[in-house]
């Protein structure tokens, strides 16, 4: 329909639409033609079918066994019942419940109350460089990284030295030195 209008658009004589349309259903055809002829139909020998005819006691046998299996598939095994559940680690068991007179509470005693200085959190060598101006120390805090020299400060905590494995780091508030190695 949609090339009937389209030639009409254009306002062709019919024998050019003919003409066309005809060009059309030969290339279809063509195109979906198998691609060669098919063969002839082969005629059985006398021979061919005395193999055949031989051979059909050991058909028969093949299409027992298949019967066979079939009925085999047919019936389905039960499953035996479980003899150990691997998820169940044992029954709960319950426990001895002890009945005793009501306790007496005692009277609360107030124990004085010690103030414990929270724990300092060194931070970490992370690596040394050498530079020309001398050593300079990676350190890290958490996510922080910081590049200190010898006599630098961050935080609470001053670089006392800085040798090719090691600094030396003072934390001022409890007066501590501690020596940080290289991991």
């Amino acid at each position: 329909m949609a090339v009937l209008r389209f030639l009409q658009i254009l306002d062709m004589p019919r024998l050019t639409s003919a003409l066309l349309l005809g060009a059309g259903v030969l290339v279809t055809t063509w195109v979906s033609a198998p691609a060669a002829p098919t063969a002839p139909p082969v005629r059985v020998s006398a021979e061919d079918m005395a193999e055949i005819t031989a051979m059909a006691p050991i058909a028969a046998e093949v299409e027992q066994e298949v019967e066979r299996l079939r009925a085999q598939l047919a019936t389905v095994p039960q499953m035996p019942t479980p003899t150990r559940d691997p998820f169940s680690f044992g029954a709960p068991r319950p426990s001895p419940r002890v009945r005793t007179a009501t306790p007496v509470e005692p009277e609360p005693t107030t124990e004085p109350v010690v103030e414990v200085a929270p724990a300092i959190v060194w931070p970490t060598l992370t690596a040394v460089m050498a530079e020309t101006s001398g050593q300079t120390a990676v350190i890290a805090w958490g996510d922080a990284i910081e590049f200190l020299k010898s006599g630098d400060s961050y935080k609470d905590f001053r670089v006392v030295s800085v040798s090719g494995s090691s600094i030396d780091v003072h934390h001022i508030p409890s007066n501590t030195t501690k020596t940080l190695s290289l991991r």
